[in-house]
């Protein structure tokens, strides 16, 4: 005969038959395994994020060398590093979303999930010690009801059994009846087998039908018994989704560039960056570092001098200076285009702080060749000298400088006009046209 135990079986769809709450039961413990898939998706993600903000990184230093030692120039090269600043800006955001996903999302999910689950050290058919209550609390309430539903089940089986023996005793006893070689004796026990299986069925039907009266009259209390433990597991699951939804706006909140101040400011600063870039200036700034509006120091006559130095070659100092005679006793004289052949854009650097402005060639690093005698050169390098106007470097090796500031002088003018200075502990070149000699 069949314990009520074993009788817990799954052998139905239905919620209330017998075993059938363990899908109910095996939910508790699928909402622990959730937590941790959820916890390691977003791991998952936080790690996307840090390997794209590791690629922009690259990206960025990347390009930044390219361009610096690139063909770029002028205010189009100091556009295209704002680009590479949004990259930088970028790679800081997408680490903070990856700290934030760790530090805010997956640490509250693991504290609730430790607060709320509890793990079985040896799990016996279920991974945590509320699956394994919700589970004795369905079979506790279901046991008694159990053990009617398999009475019913038995006397239904007695019930039809009964049923099968009398209708076969009635049909051995019809064959008897035609059956002359049959004594009357037999035809009599065929009778009485009749009547016994008969008196057999009718008693097994009042076990079936008091088994069903049983059953039924249990099954009010049976169905308010298996809710209250039901309630129970939807209460404790309502809780689970509930705090996964928090959970997920969690992750959105940080995920969610639109609502990320940070990502406004970066736009805005390479909008400012791209919208600095102008044609006019670049091409500017290339005529007189490059072209045609550079300075030019033409050869003049000029008399034999026989105390000059035999010397056929013009040394970088004669060059830079209009007005210098060489060897051969030709003046070497400062000429520039016109400017009013070159574009009338307003240069940034020309102007000083108190609103003078350098001389004409002071756009170029050339300095004013007006007059025929060189300055500060007759000092001995290095030595100091005070700058007459604003200067912005426009290159890396340039040095940057205000009306006033005094720094020293180590090198002398090159071909372009071009000298070398120390301000500020920087070593770079300057144009030679916007400094004097510090008396």
């Amino acid at each position: 005969m069949m314990s009520a135990d074993d009788a817990l079986v799954v052998d139905g769809d239905s919620f209330w038959e017998v075993g059938q709450y363990r899908p109910t039961v095996k939910r508790v413990d699928d909402g622990h395994h959730l937590c941790k898939e959820l916890v390691h998706m977003i791991k998952e993600r936080s790690e996307i994020e840090h390997k794209y903000a590791q690629t922009l990184k690259d990206h960025a230093e990347k390009w930044q060398k390219k361009i610096d030692n690139g063909a770029a120039y002028g205010t189009t090269k100091s556009a295209w590093k704002g680009i590479l600043r949004e990259a930088v800006q970028q790679h800081d955001v997408h680490v903070e979303i990856k700290d934030r996903l760790i530090d805010q999302v997956v640490s509250t999910i693991n504290s609730w999930k430790k607060d709320t689950y509890t793990k079985q050290t040896i799990p016996r058919g279920y991974a945590t010690k509320q699956a394994k209550e919700m589970d004795e609390n369905f079979k506790r309430v279901q046991k008694p009801w159990a053990k009617l539903y398999e009475k019913v089940n038995k006397a239904k089986s007695d019930y039809h059994n009964a049923y099968r023996k009398e209708k076969s005793a009635i049909l051995l006893e019809h064959n008897s009846k035609q059956d002359s070689t049959k004594s009357a004796d037999e035809k009599a026990k065929m009778k009485d087998r009749v009547e016994k299986c008969r008196d057999e069925r009718t008693k097994s039907k009042e076990k079936y039908e008091q088994a069903l009266r049983e059953i039924n009259n249990y099954n009010s209390k049976y169905m308010d018994d298996m809710k209250e433990v039901f309630e129970n597991c939807q209460s404790m699951e309502q809780k689970r989704l509930e705090f996964f939804k928090e959970a997920m706006f969690g992750i959105r909140r940080c995920l969610n560039l639109e609502e990320t101040p940070k990502i406004a400011e970066i736009y805005a600063d390479m909008h400012s960056a791209i919208d600095i870039a102008d044609s006019n200036l670049d091409l500017k700034y290339w005529s007189e570092h490059h072209g045609a509006n550079m300075n030019m120091y033409w050869p003049a006559f000029e008399e034999f001098d026989p105390d000059a130095p035999a010397s056929s070659t013009l040394t970088k100092r004669t060059k830079a200076f209009a007005g210098s005679a060489n060897a051969d006793g030709i003046t070497l004289t400062a000429m520039k285009a016109d400017a009013s052949s070159a574009k009338s854009s307003p240069n940034p650097v020309q102007k000083s702080s108190n609103g003078s402005q350098p001389p004409a060639s002071a756009g170029n690093p050339f300095g004013d060749d007006d007059d025929d005698s060189p300055k500060g050169n007759s000092k001995s390098l290095p030595f100091k000298v005070r700058a007459l106007y604003d200067y912005v470097g426009t290159e890396d090796d340039e040095l940057s400088f205000k009306q006033g500031d005094v720094f020293l002088k180590v090198e002398s003018e090159d071909q372009q006009g071009w000298s070398k200075g120390d301000f500020q502990g920087k070593v770079g070149l300057f144009p030679g046209g916007y400094v004097e000699p510090v008396c």
